[in-house]
């Protein structure tokens, strides 16, 4: 938490984000797993590029700075700055990495930082949404579609809409029954495949289509794989 002291520089420092019209995103506070949720400031904190033309100009035999050049001269020197005054009461981040949720506002970050990495969003017509803040109604995107699957976070959320396992695992009891897609030797599940097989026990496509709704949950992930699996859920007569 910040001292009075730090609140009342990050207000002055704001102030000279806007002032000077740097490319700052500023999040009140963070969604993502494993991150504090403490103020989030997001930008290109890379100082101007030697090798970039539009960082530097040559006038007279000497290099100078470009508008551009300037700019990032400034935000390289504010994220040091907000490294040695703020610590880890206020995030510093990549803006190219991060986003923002369309319900609480805090920041979501949009770019794997493990193999196992998993968004903590799921994303709509109307943008993000963090897991603080999703509901069924985001279930909607994901239903009927062999596009997208829900995220593992979002099960729960699936299981209070009605949704249960489509298929038993052949090998352990009351275990759904999981499918993958990677690169190892047998990982060629498709979802198509997956339905067919719903189809099957169900006396045909139409009559499954009529009765049920379905969508794909991802159970695992790593470095070369995906595991998932089927979830469906008897519809309203």
């Amino acid at each position: 938490m910040m001292t009075v002291k730090q609140e009342a520089v990050f207000k002055n420092l704001i102030d000279y984000v806007v002032r000077h019209n740097l490319q700052v995103q500023l999040y009140s506070g963070c969604a993502e797993p494993g991150y504090d949720d403490i103020p989030v400031l997001a930008a290109d904190w890379n100082g101007p590029s030697i090798s970039g033309n539009s960082d530097y100009t040559h006038k007279n035999g000497k290099q100078e700075l470009t508008n551009r050049g300037r700019e990032r001269y400034r935000l390289y020197k504010l994220g040091g700055f907000i490294d040695d005054f703020f610590g880890s009461d206020v995030s510093k981040e990549w803006d190219d990495e991060w986003t923002s949720c369309g319900e609480c506002g805090k920041a979501i970050r949009t770019n794997p930082d493990s193999y196992s990495w998993e968004p903590n969003f799921v994303q709509s017509d109307w943008g993000f949404v963090c897991a603080d803040c999703a509901s069924e109604d985001d279930l909607a995107d994901y239903t009927n579609t062999t596009d997208r699957a829900i995220p593992s976070w979002m099960r729960g959320i699936a299981d209070k809409a009605g949704f249960i396992c489509a298929l038993d695992d052949p090998y352990f009891s009351a275990s759904c029954k999981r499918f993958q897609t990677g690169f190892h030797p047998g990982q060629n599940d498709t979802p198509q495949e997956a339905l067919q097989e719903l189809y099957d026990l169900c006396e045909g496509k139409e009559f499954f289509k009529k009765k049920y709704d379905y969508l794909f949950a991802i159970t695992d992930r790593g470095q070369f794989d995906l595991s998932w699996t089927v979830l469906i859920r008897e519809r309203e007569e």
